[in-house]
């Protein structure tokens, strides 16, 4: 019996996942920072969850770069990522200066 309730609680974990505001696709996510996107012509974006606002704003970027893959994988054990996503965090980490003239940064907290 205990076993069983192990189990139910297990499948279960999943959807509290996705679902929580800790761990989802949220701009609570624990592992969220605070980002400055500045394109070509000057225009910035200041925002949280650089993931999150690439899924909310996919217009401001080529449809082909915004095709979202897991990694992983089969069973997707690995976390999701665009070449708009991983691109940007290039320019982050400092392995480039910008991806297809977009620069972005982190903002410290105050």
């Amino acid at each position: 019996l205990i076993h069983l309730i192990i189990s139910l609680q297990k499948c279960d974990l999943p959807h509290k996942i996705r679902h929580s505001p800790k761990a989802g696709r949220f701009e609570t996510n624990i592992h969220v920072k605070k980002w400055r996107l500045t394109c070509e012509d000057g225009a910035f974006w200041e925002f949280t969850n650089l993931y999150n606002f690439v899924r909310n704003y996919p217009e401001l970027f080529n449809p082909s770069n915004v095709k979202w893959k897991r990694q992983g994988g089969k069973r997707g054990t690995g976390g999701e990522y665009c070449n708009v996503t991983a691109g940007l965090l290039n320019v982050d980490s400092g392995k480039t200066k910008s991806w297809k003239g977009w620069h972005i940064s982190t903002i410290e907290p105050a």
